[in-house]
């Protein structure tokens, strides 16, 4: 049973987490310069986040139409749990900085879906949360909120 809402619980998040982000991404002017466009550096995530809304849209109707669950076989305990985990993440990331915030999210969200082996989430959420930063801001070069106290 848990494996038929395991992906609806996930499309569900992410489409949450997507569409949280796209409106946070309007709550601060940019303070790059748009060389001569009038695009800025905060244009290219809203895009990203507009593709990564659609599709998660998409997978969380597929996948209710494929397993059709009912509402009584959600686990509403689950589901409010994730929702209040991505608003405080959301949360988090303006006032301790991206790390903090995506390490504590990434230790305590699997305890929303039941997986309670500390041993695990520890380092997991250590190297995800690193790895993600790396990513982000030396690939891709998109500037994630920093840690303000350092």
């Amino acid at each position: 049973m848990a494996d038929k809402r395991l992906p609806l619980l996930f499309s569900g998040f992410m489409f949450l987490l997507a569409a949280m982000l796209f409106v946070y991404s309007f709550l601060h002017a940019p303070s790059a310069d748009t060389h001569g466009s009038s695009y800025g550096m905060m244009f290219y995530p809203r895009i990203i986040l507009s593709l990564w809304g659609v599709l998660a849209a998409i997978l969380f109707v597929n996948t209710a139409k494929a397993h059709a669950v009912s509402l009584k076989q959600t686990d509403w305990r689950s589901l409010g749990s994730s929702i209040a985990m991505v608003a405080l993440a959301c949360i988090l990331l303006e006032y301790a900085g991206f790390l903090p915030a995506c390490i504590i999210f990434c230790f305590f969200y699997p305890f929303a879906l039941g997986y309670k082996r500390v041993a695990v989430l520890l380092p997991v959420s250590l190297l995800y949360a690193v790895a993600l930063w790396f990513l982000f801001n030396k690939v891709l070069l998109i500037l994630l909120p920093e840690i303000p106290w350092s």
